[in-house]
This record gives C-alpha cells, sequence and structure tokens, in this order.
C-alpha cells in the first residue's frame, strides 16, 4: 500500500520530494512527508480477510502558507473519495478524517496536514 500510494502521489502531482516521518534538512520545498498511523485487519468467519484500513497523515511542509495551502488541496483533491487502483492495492474507498494547519517558528515552515483512511486489499 505505502510503495503504490507514494507512486500514485508522484505520478499525478507536481511534487517529487516525499519523504516518510521526517525530511532531510535543507530540503528544496515544498515536500510531502508521510506517517502511517496504523493498519486494522479484518476477520471474518472463513478467518483473516484480505480487507484492512490503513490509517495515514499526510503533511505538506513550504515556506509560505499559500504553497502549503495549494498543495494540500491537490492532494485532497486526488485522493478524496477514491476509489480504483494504485499499482497492485485495490482500495475500496477513501476518507479525510481532519485536517490541521501549523506554523513552525524554529524553521520559519509553514505545515497543513491530513488525516485519511484508506480501506483496501
Amino acid at each position: 500500500m505505502i510503495e503504490d500510494l507514494i507512486s500514485y502521489i508522484k505520478a499525478s502531482l507536481s511534487v517529487t520530494r516525499i519523504y516518510p516521518q521526517k525530511a532531510p534538512l535543507d530540503t528544496v520545498l515544498p515536500c510531502l512527508v508521510w506517517y502511517l498511523d496504523g493498519v486494522q485487519r479484518f476477520q471474518s468467519h472463513s478467518g483473516t480477510s484480505d480487507l484492512k484500513d490503513s490509517d495515514f497523515q499526510l503533511d505538506v511542509w513550504a515556506k509560505d502558507q499559500q504553497s502549503a495551502t495549494v498543495l494540500m488541496r491537490e492532494l485532497i483533491t486526488l485522493l478524496e473519495d477514491f476509489t480504483g487502483t494504485m499499482g497492485t492495492t485495490r482500495v475500496d474507498w477513501t476518507t479525510i478524517t481532519g485536517e490541521d494547519t501549523a506554523f513552525d517558528g524554529a524553521t520559519k515552515l509553514y505545515n497543513h496536514s491530513v488525516f485519511i483512511t484508506f480501506s483496501h486489499h
């Protein structure tokens, strides 16, 4: 799921700098940082199902608020209510469960976060 999601975002948006958990120091901005917050696996009467819900946090970092907001809107438009195939992953549905914005005073960077759940096989 993770590799398919990152490949899908890179192929669909202008952002190519996508990092797990933390961007390298001196990264060219804007960039996207992702976190896998958890995976729920489902059981059926016949045992473990291949259906999973994966919860992600996707953070856009930029030098100005407008750049962060524009890129996050593009990301939300791409992923909200997505159904279909990402690489080898079949996505049944997606849902945005929350958003947040922040300014990091230490780095002087703007951040826009989205929390999204993918139900997939």
